[in-house]
């Protein structure tokens, strides 16, 4: 005889794995300098790890996952549910473009005490675009590879290229040492400035907003302290120039040009490039 049983029933419960996806997906290019943040979806309870190029990136464990401004490759992530289920994404790709160069040249003294204004010089590639800027506003109009200022302030430029990536330079000071009006006191600042530098051996000092009649004495010194030129002068107007000669004997190097008068001490470097 045959005897038959039946056993008890069991009770089985098939988890099913988190939905995976990311934002963004596929492959995406973006230029250098941008950071990219890539989003999963936000579930209570589930675990996140992000990888790249199926490395586990460190830090990486939340729903969302933001990049360095240069950083690119395979993007994917790994969830975890809160019944233990995992799944991974599929992965995104990025690619960068390259940035422009941005740099500014000055074409002359930044001190526009002397010339009144300073050609300043944008870096230069195929397909460039420019914008000036001063202070950090748009400079209306200054779309060119060069923009002369005639105004102290800090001047910075914005360089897109053919890829519409865009890079802006470090900012180019330029300065007016000259002013005529002490702003605070409203009284006349007593100014020297030196035009050119670097020079050969010749170059002029202006003095502005000494009385008329000064008198003082103006020195160069070489580098050991050691006088190489001296003499008096006069000052007979509002702006006085004096043109200095050192000769074609003189070493390349650097100088110091003093000029002292009663009560006024007056010290600048120099270089002198033949």
């Amino acid at each position: 005889a045959y005897c038959n049983s039946t056993s008890s029933s069991i009770s089985l419960t098939i988890n099913s794995s988190p939905n995976v996806n990311i934002t963004p997906s596929g492959t995406i290019t973006e230029c250098k300098g941008v950071k990219i943040t890539f989003t999963s979806t936000a579930v209570a309870g589930n675990t996140y790890q992000w990888l790249k190029g199926g490395v586990a990136i460190s830090g990486g464990t939340t729903s969302t996952y933001t990049t360095s401004q240069n950083e690119s490759g395979h993007y994917s992530v790994k969830i975890t549910s809160s019944n233990g289920c995992s799944a991974t994404s599929n992965e995104t790709i990025l690619n960068r473009l390259n940035q422009p160069t941005a740099t500014i040249t000055a074409i002359g003294n930044l001190d526009i005490c002397i010339a009144g204004s300073v050609t300043l010089q944008a870096s230069s590639g195929s397909g460039y675009t420019y914008q000036w800027k001063k202070d950090g506003a748009k400079i209306s109009g200054a779309t060119n590879i060069t923009y002369t200022a005639t105004s102290a302030g800090s001047y910075k430029i914005k360089i897109t290229n053919t890829d519409g990536c865009s890079k802006t330079s470090a900012a180019t000071n330029v300065t007016k040492s000259c002013r005529l009006i002490n702003e605070e006191n409203n009284i006349s600042e007593k100014v020297i400035s030196i035009h050119p530098v670097p020079n050969d051996g010749n170059f002029e000092v202006v003095f502005h907003n000494f009385m008329r009649g000064s008198e003082g004495a103006i020195m160069v010194r070489d580098l050991l302290g050691k006088i190489i030129f001296s003499e008096s002068i006069g000052i007979n107007s509002n702006v006085f120039n004096k043109h200095i000669s050192l000769g074609n004997q003189l070493p390349d190097g650097i100088y110091f040009v003093e000029f002292m008068s009663e009560g006024y001490k007056n010290i600048q470097k120099i270089t002198i490039v033949k």
